[in-house]
């Protein structure tokens, strides 16, 4: 039986190039259509080509075809990255990483601006720490969602070189993602570093989507820090009115029973309430007896369309 003789580098370019479109076949090829029709049909394209040598971990191949994309770089750069960063293909990380070098300031910013997509993710599932470096210091990534990540897998090394790589000792940006998307994991991480001035805000965003748990996680924490900051803060940003003007209920009836309005007067909340909120709070702030402001509160009901309120009232 005859064996099959080994593939050597001539055979593998020829394997590689025979199917990328824009390669230079001979002559006497290129001079007859048909074969050419086919050749294009099955031909892969300088992109695909790329995307495949990345998958591969082939630098050398790599390194040969970036030279052809230019005209789309920002493109094929990011998907190369991903894939890189999938594998912990660090070599093909940094080598598209390098291609992808604007000269001038404008072109940096542009670089840095188009991000990475979700390749941080990518780097963080994967454990590939280098790469996960590389792309916090070099790309606009969602450090939040990325810490989020690492914190779920236990990724602490991941973790740590996030907190290092955002300018944000208060951890102010974290924690309003953290509250925002209801990450308790994140919310604990950072909270001790936070700014209690920080706090109504993210208590705010929580009671506005709805995350109950991060709003009774701040409330019992620093209870009194934050009755003490709201008593200088608009109404309307208030936590409990947060709650009432996003219709979250369960929240609005928490802080309510619980004193989470400060030291200020429950007439601006029963405008809030009236204009803003569902009848069963409107309800619940009325059933003390007390009528005051009264007119404002009917006027605002009725600017906002609110008919049961104002039935009510």
């Amino acid at each position: 039986m005859k064996r099959a003789r080994a593939e050597g580098d001539a055979d593998k370019a020829h394997r590689q190039y025979k199917h990328l479109k824009g390669a230079q076949l001979p002559a006497e090829i290129q001079a007859k259509p048909q074969i050419m029709k086919r050749i294009d049909e099955f031909a892969m394209s300088t992109e695909a080509a790329a995307l495949q040598a990345a998958a591969a971990n082939d630098i050398d191949w790599l390194r040969k075809l970036l030279p052809h994309l230019r005209h789309k770089m920002a493109d094929v750069a990011r998907a190369i990255i991903k894939t890189a960063a999938t594998h912990g293909f660090w070599e093909v990380f940094n080598l598209v990483d390098t291609w992808w070098a604007p000269e001038d300031e404008e072109g940096k910013e542009e670089k840095f601006r188009t991000g990475c997509g979700d390749s941080l993710a990518k780097a963080i599932e994967g454990g590939h720490l280098a790469i996960t470096r590389d792309l916090l210091e070099g790309y606009d990534c969602d450090y939040s969602a990325g810490l989020d990540l690492a914190l779920k897998l236990g990724r602490d090394h991941a973790a740590a070189e996030i907190y290092q790589s955002v300018d944000d000792p208060y951890m102010v940006g974290h924690l309003r993602w953290a509250a925002r998307h209801g990450s308790m994991r994140v919310l604990k991480d950072v909270y001790d570093a936070c700014w209690e001035e920080s706090l109504p805000e993210a208590m705010g965003i929580a009671a506005s989507h709805g995350h109950f748990e991060i709003v009774k996680f701040l409330f019992e924490k620093c209870r009194h820090q934050l009755l003490e900051v709201e008593n200088d803060r608009d109404v309307y940003k208030r936590p409990l009115a947060c709650a009432i003007m996003h219709g979250q209920v369960e929240i609005a009836k928490y802080l309510y029973a619980n004193g989470g309005y400060a030291d200020y007067p429950l007439d601006e909340l029963k405008v809030v309430v009236a204009a803003r909120g569902p009848l069963e709070l409107v309800e619940l702030f009325h059933k003390d007896g007390r009528r005051s402001n009264m007119l404002l509160t009917f006027m605002n009901a009725a600017i906002n369309g609110k008919i049961d309120a104002m039935e009510y009232l």
